[in-house]
């Protein structure tokens, strides 16, 4: 019992090592190819405004200074990861004043937009987060069950015509693009079609028309597009899995001993089947709670994913820094509940 808490303990703290060592990895390569990206965010940043000359370069030399975008790397990188504000104002131990010593991504602060002074990215990212969660978990839901369903129906009837027509069909599928899709399912459904449903935004216009009703419709296209992009992934895993537990020696071993279909499928078949799922669904979670540049570009949703392009068409440095480092939390706080939830299903984990 010792020897196995030990050993559950000692494999937690390696995983949360090496999470922490990918963040860091990940920050650092994130901050250089910012860096090393074309186009300079103080040309953008007045890119509309009306003065030009003299001006107009003393504006955007107070803007590099006032980001640190004019100090060396190295001090900009402390900047930008924090939790210590390598700002004029900021902490002493990096030659500042101390009026605001906190600043970056380890003190939950990454500054205010470039293109926007007044809007602050952690609470834009926060209110864009809410919204791509409504779009991605419901997506992630039905695109589970739909997979499983399909997955465990190939399975069962590997070989037969039926299977054949929907493998072929999930292979079309998966092979579509996702704008092409998006922008298929506007054309057909969207006012310029049949018009049933609403293509744009998270609710009309017009407040009167608005409440759940309306809601529920203006997620339908969206989640819908979500969705068929997922489903020919985990239907084929489901199959291959299912496929390969079915043939596995303790499978045939169960069934020597005279145990009914149904439990051998219940209690050995699907149970070993769920392992690489998990894996699976561990990387589908931030993806989606992440966003979809192209689902939310399309319907103009105000998403993380859109968000995200727009930062990289401005060169928004704090806002391509936060996305990516909330992508990487995401990412690692997923794989690590996958391992987690490994190790309940399966106890040779957990004890090697």
């Amino acid at each position: 019992m010792t020897s196995s808490l030990s050993g559950g303990g000692f494999r937690f703290l390696r995983r949360l090592l090496t999470a922490l060592l990918t963040f860091f990895g990940v920050t650092l390569v994130v901050f250089a190819l910012m860096r090393l990206a074309p186009g300079d965010p103080g040309e953008m940043r007045f890119s509309d405004a009306e003065i030009g000359g003299a001006e107009l370069a003393e504006s955007q030399a107070r803007f590099a200074a006032e980001h640190l975008l004019d100090a060396p790397l190295w001090k900009q990188y402390l900047h930008f990861l924090g939790p210590l504000s390598a700002a004029p104002d900021g902490a002493r131990i990096l030659g500042g004043s101390g009026a605001d010593p906190w600043h970056g991504l380890l003190a939950l602060d990454p500054g205010h937009e470039f293109q926007r002074p007044q809007v602050a990215v952690r609470d834009e990212l926060l209110a864009r987060l809410w919204i791509s969660a409504q779009l991605g978990l419901p997506a992630l839901l039905l695109a589970s069950w739909l997979g499983i369903v399909l997955g465990l129906f190939a399975a069962r009837r590997r070989g037969e015509l039926a299977e054949r027509g929907l493998s072929l069909s999930l292979l079309v599928l998966d092979a579509l693009p996702s704008f092409w899709l998006a922008l298929l399912l506007v054309v057909l459904l969207g006012a310029g079609g049949l018009g049933w449903l609403p293509v744009l935004g998270l609710e009309s216009a017009d407040p009167a028309q608005r409440g759940w009703v309306d809601a529920l419709l203006h997620r339908i296209l969206p989640i819908s597009c979500l969705v068929l992009g997922l489903v020919p992934l985990i239907s084929r895993q489901v199959r291959a899995s299912v496929l390969a537990s079915s043939e596995a020696e303790f499978v045939r071993t169960a069934r020597m001993k005279g145990l009914s279909e149904a439990t051998v499928w219940r209690a050995h078949i699907l149970r070993h089947a769920a392992l690489p799922l998990v894996s699976l669904g561990a990387l589908l979670v931030p993806g989606l709670l992440g966003g979809s540049v192209v689902v939310e570009s399309v319907f103009g949703i105000p998403g993380l994913g859109r968000y995200a392009l727009d930062a990289v068409l401005a060169r928004d440095y704090p806002v391509i820094g936060a996305l990516t480092a909330l992508g990487a939390l995401l990412t690692l706080a997923a794989l690590m509940a996958g391992d987690w939830a490994l190790t309940r299903l399966d106890p040779r984990i957990r004890h090697g």
